[in-house]
């Protein structure tokens, strides 16, 4: 993951001076030999549901003031870690706890007007990366998070260089 970070801050300059959260995603594919990881900027907040639970990363690494989210899992009990560092960095939207609560009237605050979730104009960056030695084979830069099944087989077929 140190090597996608390091190549993420090299090539997107403008995003790296910009944006102080970002997330980083690993997804396996069909093939052995890849891991596909994926990072973009993160611009909403954890929300909270009404019971309290939010999709909280797993862990984080922090290069310089810049910090790295790993991608996480729904739950209501992220780690102590993970929590200290949100709730210092005002990550977290209790809002939909405060409404259920009776602490905020839903009217009040305005339907619709919640936490923005996504930006599509935000790039997405995806890297394939080899198993057997950590190098990054293709990469490519998208205004999606997906990269198409096309592209990735032909980067597949390069195989991991030694």
């Amino acid at each position: 993951m140190e090597n996608i970070i390091k190549n993420y801050c090299k090539k997107n300059v403008t995003y790296t001076l910009k944006y102080k959260y970002f997330r980083l995603s690993k997804d396996y594919i069909d093939s052995t030999d890849f891991i596909m990881y994926r990072v973009s900027p993160q611009i909403n907040k954890v929300v909270l549901s009404s019971d309290g639970s939010g999709y909280f990363p797993l862990d984080y690494i922090k290069v310089g003031k810049k910090i790295f989210f790993i991608d996480g899992e729904i739950t209501t009990k992220p780690s102590p870690k993970i929590f200290t560092l949100l709730k210092e960095k005002d990550l977290i939207d209790s809002t939909m706890v405060k409404v259920k609560q009776g602490l905020l009237d839903w009217d009040v605050i305005g339907k619709g007007k919640g936490t923005i979730m996504t930006n599509d104009r935000l790039k997405v960056n995806t890297y394939l990366v080899c198993k057997t030695n950590n190098k990054i084979v293709s990469k490519w830069r998208t205004n999606k998070s997906e990269v198409s099944a096309k592209n990735i087989k032909k980067a597949i077929k390069k195989g991991c260089k030694n």
